[in-house]
């Protein structure tokens, strides 16, 4: 429930998953950060699928689009007998298209890493806990927020799990000049949380 109640959350036993372990070392050798996968969406690979195909045929659409106004008049267009208001309108709703599943798959959580203290064993998930949350851009490309979780927001939800970044935490990435995180909005299937490990971070 760490992330569903950032600002009131107990200390809880370290995730113990056997996941992919990440180790940022020192010049020296000296661990000074792990990285632990505790969460993976199931469905991640799928609207991979589905970004990568949808940005494919936008692609195909603006090239053949300009050729074949282009070449209205050519004998290769009139002989494939094309309606200019169907073209159109195809043109039209795979871009619409396009546009509406980024907006509403961009905030998909593929993938959260718990970021641990190496000195302090075992690890304890606190509001000041760090996680990298992971999402898709718009051409199916990794996208890594990293935040502690106290920045994070709960939006109360009965399908999904949806956490926004607070506004503090927004304003002071600007009068700091950090850069401003590329995605606000998260969200998770509910479904995804799949035993109590998981619902305890979650």
């Amino acid at each position: 429930e760490v992330l569903r109640i950032s600002s009131q959350v107990r200390k809880t036993p370290f995730i113990d998953f056997q996941k992919k372990i990440s180790t940022k070392v020192k010049s020296n050798n000296e661990e000074v950060e792990t990285k632990q996968l505790v969460f993976e969406g199931p469905n991640f690979r799928l609207i991979r699928i589905l970004k990568i195909f949808s940005i494919s045929t936008l692609g195909f659409a603006w090239t053949i689009g300009p050729f074949t106004w282009w070449n209205w008049d050519g004998p290769t267009i009139q002989a494939a007998e094309l309606n200019g208001a169907i073209l159109s309108l195809a043109f039209v709703a795979s871009s619409a298209a396009t546009i509406t599943l980024h907006h509403f798959m961009s905030p998909y959580v593929t993938k959260i890493y718990l970021h641990n203290t190496p000195s302090i064993i075992p690890s304890t998930v606190t509001p000041l806990s760090k996680i990298t949350l992971e999402t898709l851009s718009i051409f199916s490309q990794p996208v890594q927020t990293t935040l502690q979780l106290k920045d994070l927001k709960p939006v109360m939800n009965r399908i999904t799990l949806r956490w926004n970044i607070k506004n503090d935490y927004l304003i002071n990435c600007e009068k700091n000049n950090f850069k401003l995180p590329y995605q606000t909005k998260f969200w998770i299937d509910n479904s995804s949380v799949r035993n109590e490990k998981e619902k305890e971070i979650l």
